[in-house]
């Protein structure tokens, strides 16, 4: 039954801005809950060229609400390890070069996260970006409406995009381009996450309407081309079913963390906002009660005695958007002039 979880968690994964592979790690943890078979997967996608994770998404599957939510983490998020000052993405790396394997170091990854947002990580999924071009294709393409025209050369990566505005149907290298551009948008990395979101939408509405894609999601779980891994897979099984079976009754919704970047120390960071994350994962994420204090509470997500960070973190009525599918529509991407 993996394949079920795979075809939801698929489209979530093969998001980002370089070659990635998302390496995964899979937790079950005792909690208690009202919602049943509820569930919260990180998806982590580890650049091919730094070695850093710069796609990070918290998914959280409630089947009362027949809800899924995607909450893309900024891969430039301040973080804390333990007096070790990093952004987000480099958290494993750095496990690495400690001397952790693989799995350990994604372990602590998850860990990490679960502990600063205080809401339970049951599993994560492995993908790479030439798995998504493969599905793409294998699905038949991806129908979107492409915001802006895309063009960028980086021969130094053999990278080329050129993708013209307006609605078309993505081929898999064309979907692999579209997810990794940013460098015409004028707010660059946050509007790139906002054009994953406008993909992930799009992929999702294809997969719903694909018959085979069930089908499909299973032979790339067994030639090995994306892999889900878990140590206790107890909770899988009538997650899956239930998911499948309501699939098309599923209300998708999607948001980056609440916060903002600023510059400290001369480079750029991503902060959160305290009391919008505490609403978020209360909202869509949280087992049971969880309380304003409960997240972040040793402080990992900002710089102390910054005052840029400090005012992004304790800022009171803060705003966010929540966008359900129909309202993808609505995202509005800005070209550089």
């Amino acid at each position: 039954m993996k394949k079920v979880l795979t075809l939801l968690l698929i489209f979530s994964l093969i998001v980002g801005g370089t070659a990635l592979s998302v390496y995964a790690y899979a937790r079950t943890r005792q909690t208690t809950t009202d919602d049943g078979d509820a569930v919260n997967c990180l998806v982590l996608g580890k650049d091919q060229s730094s070695g850093n994770t710069d796609v990070m998404i918290l998914v959280g599957y409630r089947p009362v609400q027949k809800s899924v939510t995607l909450m893309q983490i900024p891969r430039d998020t301040y973080y804390n390890a333990n007096g070790e000052k990093m952004k987000i993405n480099h958290l494993y790396p750095a496990c690495l070069s400690k001397g952790m394997d693989e799995k350990n170091a994604i372990s602590f990854v998850a860990d990490a996260l679960s502990t600063a947002f205080a809401v339970p990580i049951h599993g994560s999924l492995l993908v790479s970006l030439d798995t998504l071009s493969a599905f793409v294709d294998e699905i038949g393409g991806v129908p979107m409406n492409l915001p802006i025209p895309m063009q960028y050369h980086d021969e130094a990566q053999n990278l080329l995009i050129d993708l013209p505005a307006g609605e078309r149907t993505l081929t898999g290298k064309e979907a692999v381009q579209f997810v990794r551009f940013r460098s015409d948008y004028l707010m660059g990395d946050i509007a790139r996450l906002d054009a994953q979101k406008i993909f992930l939408a799009s992929l999702y509405e294809k997969l719903k309407s694909t018959p085979n894609a069930l089908e499909v999601a299973v032979s790339f779980l067994r030639d090995g081309s994306c892999v889900f891994a878990a140590e206790d897979s107890s909770w899988l099984t009538p997650t899956l079913a239930r998911v499948y079976f309501e699939k098309s009754a599923l209300q998708m919704s999607f948001l980056s963390m609440p916060g903002e970047a600023s510059v400290s120390d001369g480079l750029w960071y991503y902060t959160p906002n305290k009391q919008a994350l505490y609403e978020v994962l209360r909202d869509y994420f949280a087992f049971g009660h969880l309380k304003p204090d409960d997240v972040d509470s040793n402080t990992q997500l900002c710089k102390e005695n910054d005052s840029r960070m400090e005012n992004i973190y304790f800022s009171t009525g803060y705003s966010y958007k929540i966008y359900t599918q129909d309202e993808i529509k609505d995202i509005t991407i800005t070209k550089k002039e």
